[in-house]
């Protein structure tokens, strides 16, 4: 067991707080490097090609079947972020495989 005298165990804690510091310092310039990469990121993404498409087919609505009364109307409804993502990206694939198919019955 090490015993200090009250003066060295005062530099003890001086060191250990300087060396929290250090260490928070490091973590908030990490974060802000994170933060510039992935601001970095988000502009080159709104810039590409295919993202720029899959805003542009993103549908804001679409139609639901309500049953009511024994009849079936269809119904204009929001749809969420993640399903118009994925119903836009649904229908460019498809689109270039028609696309693809097309062109391939003009050549043979």
């Amino acid at each position: 067991m090490i015993f200090l005298l009250p003066e060295k165990k005062h530099l003890c804690d001086l060191d250990q707080k300087q060396h929290k510091q250090k260490k928070e310092k490091k973590n908030k310039s990490t974060k802000i490097s994170h933060r510039v990469e992935q601001d970095y990121y988000n502009v080159f993404l709104k810039n590409n090609i295919l993202y720029q498409a899959v805003e542009n087919v993103k549908p804001a609505l679409e139609l639901r079947r309500v049953r009511k009364g024994g009849t079936t109307y269809q119904v204009p409804a929001i749809v969420s972020q993640k399903r118009q993502e994925r119903l836009a990206i649904k229908w460019i694939i498809e689109a270039a495989e028609k696309k693809k198919k097309k062109k391939q019955y003009l050549f043979f």
